[in-house]
């Protein structure tokens, strides 16, 4: 099979094309691919074949070459599809090839369990926060936490879509990718594909080691490893997009660096995570995470945030706390524009990380401290959303402004004349 897959920003991407044939999958639901012969009554056996077996049919598209030659049929289910559903389709003589693409899980959906699926729907629905004041209302009358709150909707989402959650192994195996790209880079300098960054965070190590530090240990540690995070995905190793590749640094850096200088459990830290993704889904729900959309704001600000959250309940604040200091970085990185040199996930990228991971802590304390905001986070995410819609296409992951069109930044760029701007 060739696929053809593109990044279209903020930490997700879509296949476009399945063996020269053009489709939209992006992995969020079940999809169905699906070889035929252009004939009449095709298309009403593949539907009556998917219904039967309860699953629902959420997008269809259809493509031929030419009339009465070879058609493809790309449908998107609400639920996983069943071996079943593939036997049925193919038992049709116009059948050529049916190819099941899974969503995030896939087990299969019988007609027996569509009652069990469409009550876990219903339940969904009600856990499907639409925004922060739906979620911080449903943390306060049931005295859970956001983390709490936040994976009872994925559990409920899994059960929806007719699987079994595992959001305890997904978290695991988050967490260990967030370890290993966030430590190595400490031990052994990672020189990165563009050439413009590489060892950054062995020397903030060898600082730490030397007594060198203006920074507290805590704050020390939040730099080196996010720094660190940057080198390991600009060196094309593994990273948990947190909640993009450009701002994968800033989670990680602050819940390591709070296990180390307060000694949290690995299980503590898959409580920050969750927390963490909460804010990143609400913000990606009502705005945009992804810099081509907002700018650096909707990148390092969205991750800031998500860290600030999960900093205060990893330290005992309420959910009203976890939210008021998800508003502080979002405030505080408002305007933040897009700007990487060379078009490299590199520079100002790297360095934009540390600061995120101690804007992240500052607004964590000022939240504890019981300082509150006079614009409530969904606000405060809308405000973002209006700035980054705002900025111009310059300063929204172009390379064509900011730092990146500097003469400087143009002698990396092998497209530009050195000491010419970009623009």
């Amino acid at each position: 099979m060739s696929i053809r897959g593109e990044s279209i920003g903020g930490g997700a991407a879509v296949i476009r094309r399945i063996d020269g044939i053009d489709v939209e999958v992006t992995g969020e639901k079940t999809s169905i691919v699906i070889r035929q012969h252009d004939e009449a009554g095709v298309l009403a056996h593949i539907a009556k074949s998917i219904s039967d077996q309860g699953v629902n049919i959420a997008t269809t598209r259809m493509y031929r070459e030419r009339k009465g030659d070879a058609a493809y049929t790309i449908l998107e289910t609400d639920q996983a599809v069943c071996p079943e559903i593939k036997t049925a389709i193919e038992a049709h003589p116009a059948i050529r090839d049916v190819r099941i693409i899974p969503g995030d899980s896939a087990t299969g959906v019988s007609k027996d369990d569509a009652a069990d699926v469409e009550a876990a729907q219903a339940r969904f629905e009600e856990l499907d926060f639409p925004h922060g004041a739906a979620m911080l209302s449903y943390c306060e009358e049931s005295g859970m936490s956001i983390s709490e709150a936040f994976l009872k909707r994925e559990d409920a989402l899994a059960a929806s879509l007719g699987y079994a959650s595992d959001t305890d192994g997904y978290l695991d195996e988050a967490l260990a990718v967030m370890r290993q790209s966030a430590t190595r880079p400490l031990e052994e300098p990672l020189p990165s594909m563009g050439g413009l960054i590489g060892g950054e965070a062995l020397k903030l190590s060898a600082l730490r080691r030397l007594g060198g530090n203006l920074c507290d240990d805590q704050l020390s540690l939040a730099i080196a490893y996010s720094m660190a995070v940057l080198e390991t995905n600009a060196s094309m190793g593994r990273i948990a997009a947190a909640p993009t590749a450009g701002s994968a640094g800033v989670i990680p850096g602050v819940l390591l660096a709070l296990q180390d200088s307060r000694g949290f459990s690995d299980d503590d830290l898959k409580r920050g995570l969750a927390c963490a993704g909460a804010i990143g889904y609400l913000i990606t729900r009502n705005a945009t995470v992804s810099g081509a959309e907002g700018g650096c704001q909707a990148e390092i600000g969205s991750a800031a945030a998500m860290a600030a959250a999960a900093a205060v309940e990893l330290a005992g604040g309420t959910p009203a706390q976890c939210f008021a200091a998800a508003s502080n970085a979002l405030t505080n990185m408002m305007g933040l524009v897009c700007d990487p040199i060379a078009g490299l996930v590199e520079v100002p990228c790297q360095k934009r990380n540390a600061s995120g991971a101690a804007t992240a802590l500052v607004s964590a304390q000022i939240a504890l401290a019981g300082i509150g905001n006079l614009v409530n986070f969904d606000e405060t995410v809308e405000a973002m959303r209006k700035v980054g819609r705002s900025l111009p296409f310059e300063l929204r992951e172009s390379a064509l402004g900011g730092i990146a069109a500097t003469p400087a930044a143009c002698g990396f760029c092998a497209s530009c004349t050195p000491g010419m701007s970009c623009s």
